[in-house]
């Protein structure tokens, strides 16, 4: 019989996005925005479930209204060396699953499964400040931007 699983420096890894972060969100025209907007991001992230998890939520606000809101649950799969993301939102969608890797301070995931496809990409330049962006692809290979966000811990 196997003992209780260590936590190990690639779950540590997911602590880098751990605090509160406020930025600025800039979102590209699509078929949900025609016309694009700004909107402020505020992302709350927090350790948790013995340290082998990522827990958290995002809101976006444009003109002063909360317009977005979003939930994650992150983790690390030692055996297929992965890190996955479940991911639930307000506007109703069905949960997804994104799965992925870091590529030097950029975490990397998609989900694949759904009929528009879904590219999150998290660069971690340093301890205070992380920029993440969203694309967007209905074939899997042609990649348009959905969202930019550059955020700092509050």
């Amino acid at each position: 019989m196997h003992g209780m699983p260590d936590v190990t420096d690639a779950h540590r890894e997911l602590g880098r996005l751990e605090g509160n972060w406020e930025g600025q969100e800039k979102m590209h025209p699509s078929k949900w925005l025609p016309d694009g907007a700004m909107a402020v991001g505020r992302q709350d992230w927090k350790v948790d479930l013995g340290s082998f998890f990522l827990i958290g939520n995002v809101e976006q606000e444009r003109d002063g209204v909360v317009t977005h809101r979003g939930h994650g649950v992150w983790g690390y799969d030692p055996d297929a060396e992965v890190y996955r993301m479940h991911w639930f939102e307000s506007t109703g969608t069905p949960p997804q699953v994104f799965e992925g890797n870091f590529d030097g301070n950029t975490l990397v995931m998609a989900d694949m499964t759904s009929s528009t496809k879904v590219q999150l990409r998290y660069e971690v330049p340093d301890d205070n400040s992380f920029r993440t962006a969203m694309l967007m692809s209905d074939d899997g290979e042609t990649w348009k931007p959905f969202m930019e966000g550059e955020y700092h811990r509050t």
